[in-house]
């Protein structure tokens, strides 16, 4: 088992590990001074994080990694929030839709 320093991924100047209260009380301060208008967590980051690291690309077992699951399935979960965006997939990639856009006019 790993020592909590090692675990941890912010440290203090001191080498100890930064407080969680301490991290959300830094989290909300920026999205109040940022003036979104809901609660924000570290959570909210962590997954809006891993959700922009999914829809771009990644492979699901690089941010399961990344947040520390310990089984897929847990980050598969991420998966399913933007499951309504894969509609948008063959509009957007398939070769024959590409006779259905409109075409932009040359300059």
């Amino acid at each position: 088992m790993r020592s909590p320093r090692q675990q941890a991924p912010l440290l203090k100047a001191s080498g100890t590990p930064v407080e969680a209260s301490t991290i959300q009380a830094v989290v909300r301060g920026a999205a109040k001074a940022a003036r979104i208008p809901f609660v924000v967590t570290s959570h909210t980051l962590r997954h809006t994080g891993a959700m922009h690291l999914l829809r771009n690309g990644a492979d699901i077992a690089h941010v399961q990694k990344l947040l520390g699951h310990a089984h897929i399935s847990t980050t598969a979960i991420y998966t399913r929030v933007f499951s309504k965006d894969l509609a948008a997939v063959p509009q957007r990639a398939h070769p024959r839709e590409q006779y259905n856009r409109p075409r932009r006019k040359s300059p």
